[in-house]
């Protein structure tokens, strides 16, 4: 098994009713050295010792002081489109390796040298923004064109458009998308995320932004 990715989590607010829903993911995860150290080789054997071969696999988990308590294990891509990152920022083209694997028996021409420290990124950092809206009709969506434009961008997946009613239902229903994007360094990564969050505006009826659960970029 060789480890892809680690990630650093940002919910919604409590006060959005969105505390269950992911606003932000930074990788790599600031948390990386612990969980190399303690449950990298653990996680690879258990892995191995299951049989499992050809397959993406994550777990998730709660750090709890100098522990991380895991739940939530799946054999699945995250489905957060994490692996367009991956390819962006460092040419490892993993949904590429699954696709051949299904047709043809084999995984392609694998960049062993790449795989094995994908988790890295080539030293750069990235982030998955998921916007949230509260509820209510979109009339007008404001600052795509620039953020499509900023340094790292990658790719977007859009949920809601001009028009779509969001109901307040405190899950992922409330994501207006998701935008990706990696950087050089984790400042670099936070002036672009500052950007986003200044020109993203969804407008209601009555001209009011509809953006909630703005991720705390100091907390990065």
């Amino acid at each position: 098994p060789y480890l892809q990715r680690t990630a650093d989590r940002h919910h919604g607010s409590v006060a959005d009713h969105m505390e269950n829903v992911s606003a932000l993911a930074i990788s790599p995860s600031k948390y990386m050295d612990l969980y190399l150290r303690k449950y990298n080789e653990n996680a690879k054997r258990m892995l191995t010792e299951l049989g499992l071969k050809t397959a993406p696999v994550f777990f998730q988990g709660f750090v709890d002081g100098d522990a991380i308590r895991f739940y939530d294990p799946a054999i699945r891509l995250t489905g957060a489109n994490f692996e367009n990152i991956l390819k962006a920022a460092t040419g490892l083209d993993t949904v590429k390796m699954f696709v051949e694997y299904a047709l043809t028996g084999k995984a392609g021409d694998i960049d062993l040298e790449h795989l094995c420290k994908a988790y890295l990124l080539d030293g750069q950092y990235a982030a998955i923004v998921f916007p949230m809206s509260r509820g209510g009709k979109i009339e007008k969506v404001c600052g795509i064109t620039e953020i499509e434009k900023l340094p790292g961008f990658v790719s977007a997946a859009y949920r809601h458009g001009e028009g779509d009613t969001v109901k307040e239902t405190g899950d992922v229903t409330q994501r207006f998308g998701e935008f990706d994007f990696f950087a050089p360094n984790k400042e670099a990564l936070k002036n672009t995320l500052k950007i986003l969050q200044e020109k993203l505006v969804l407008l209601d009826s009555n001209g009011n932004d509809m953006v909630i659960s703005k991720p705390d970029l100091d907390e990065i």
